[in-house]
């Protein structure tokens, strides 16, 4: 119930599927600068976020008042989630980034080499925005990251097995005692798991220093896979470098601000 950016969110506006004219929910908002795209669907710009939305149609309890309106109960009924949409929005954020980066990589002088993304290597650079790294900056800990979510998703597993084979003794509405009905935002008996802010801890976004402020790190590798990255740096004129630097300009604000939503979609929590 945060108020944030729209920046800080993912936008999915209902068009009409060719075929079946049922309306799908899509990231238009990514492939397009109109301004009137109808009422959005919006929520937290991560992936954790977007596929926890897909389980169980969540995603239709979060669906806004000026949707309803403008669809209706029927129209409602037949909107479409697509099965594949983290994937799906993951794909098109890297599309637009490397578009965007495209201009930047296409001529020397628009980006700035540096050895690193280390203080005293970009110390001497004027005006540094960001700092824009072609390796990979995944660690051993972000291994270890992923076998500690593989275990919490087996746990929440059998706790959901748990409480499917016990749920009549464990829903508090089941009981002979109880006359009404359950409310609309129940979705099952409350059991035993681990604490959201555990689940979910802090978001961690590389950074570095530069003439004492922080400015972002952004491994291209990590955000756009190996191809994209690759396939986007051996064509310009930086494809012997290891790491650029972007610099502050009204003209690089738009790719910044897709550079900032990629990480924010693809970030884990960190170890």
């Amino acid at each position: 119930m945060i108020s944030l950016p729209s920046a800080f969110l993912t936008s999915l506006h209902a068009r009409p599927h060719p075929t079946t004219k049922d309306p799908w929910l899509l990231p238009v908002s990514l492939t397009t600068d109109k301004k009137h795209l109808g009422p959005p669907h919006r929520f937290l710009g991560t992936r954790r976020v977007t596929v926890q939305l897909g389980k169980k149609k969540a995603w239709e309890k979060a669906l806004n008042s000026r949707m309803a309106e403008k669809f209706g109960g029927l129209g409602l009924k037949k909107m479409v989630w697509r099965e594949d949409m983290p994937d799906f929005i993951l794909d098109i954020m890297r599309k637009t980034v490397a578009s965007k980066l495209s201009w930047n990589f296409g001529f020397r002088g628009r980006l700035i080499s540096v050895a690193s993304p280390r203080t005293e290597d970009i110390e001497s650079v004027e005006d540094v925005s960001s700092v824009l790294i072609f390796r990979s900056l995944h660690n051993r800990g972000d291994d270890m990251q992923k076998l500690a979510d593989l275990n919490m998703a087996e746990l929440e597993k059998w706790s959901a097995y748990f409480t499917k084979s016990f749920e009549a003794k464990l829903d508090p509405h089941a009981t002979p005692e109880v006359t009404h009905s359950s409310p609309h935002w129940y979705t099952g008996p409350v059991i035993a798991c681990l604490q959201p802010r555990l689940m979910f801890p802090e978001l961690e976004f590389h950074t570095t220093t530069w003439r004492g402020r922080k400015v972002a790190v952004y491994s291209l590798t990590d955000l756009l896979g190996e191809d994209k990255a690759q396939e986007l740096i051996k064509v310009s004129k930086y494809a012997g470098e290891k790491c650029v630097v972007m610099k502050r300009a009204r003209h690089n604000v738009p790719v910044e601000l897709l550079l900032m939503q990629l990480q924010a979609y693809i970030a884990q929590p960190g170890p």
